[in-house]
């Protein structure tokens, strides 16, 4: 069964992409549960009682989709971000892709970048993988730190393993 799986991503991407080398084993981490729909976000949040608003962006104040978080959010700096990957892109003469959404993210091994001769161009394609999966990944840490870390002085919102952590102070 493990080589009719890997034969298929082997055609695909050329090399089985875990073994890339293109990015961090963190960002690798994140793009598994990105394709597998298993962050912490939105439907995972309305299943628990007391953290059911977690679900939903405070700032925006629409649900807290991946593509929202990626794309939309304000609160995440997206549109900044975005424009500086733009620019890193821009001074290395790569185009920055068209309609980039969350799909796109998810398909991001199978981006090539092709000279006018249309072979691949290796070095471009690493870059434009590098700089995209590393980008999406940062606001991805940018929207948990904004939800996760909280002031001390708002302990109703810390998360019940910290609660419990700190009842043996009292």
């Amino acid at each position: 069964m493990t080589s009719r799986t890997t034969n298929p991503l082997m055609n695909a991407y050329g090399t089985p992409p875990s073994k890339t080398g293109e990015v961090s084993t963190n960002v690798r981490k994140f793009m598994w549960k990105l394709l597998h729909d298993t962050h912490k976000c939105r439907s995972y949040w309305f299943k628990i009682a007391n953290l059911s608003e977690r679900g939903m962006c405070i700032k925006c104040t629409t649900p807290e989709t991946m593509q929202h978080i990626i794309f939309n959010c304000e609160a995440n700096q997206c549109k900044m971000v975005m424009e500086h990957c733009t620019c890193n892109l821009c001074q290395e003469n790569i185009d920055w892709p068209l309609g980039l959404d969350i799909t796109t993210i998810m398909s991001l091994p199978l981006i090539n970048i092709r000279l006018e001769r249309g072979k691949v161009c290796t070095g471009a394609t690493r870059l434009i993988r590098t700089i995209i999966s590393e980008c999406t990944f940062l606001m991805w840490k940018l929207r948990c730190k904004r939800l996760l870390d909280v002031d001390p002085e708002t302990p109703e919102k810390q998360s019940p393993h910290k609660k419990q952590g700190t009842k043996h102070l009292k």
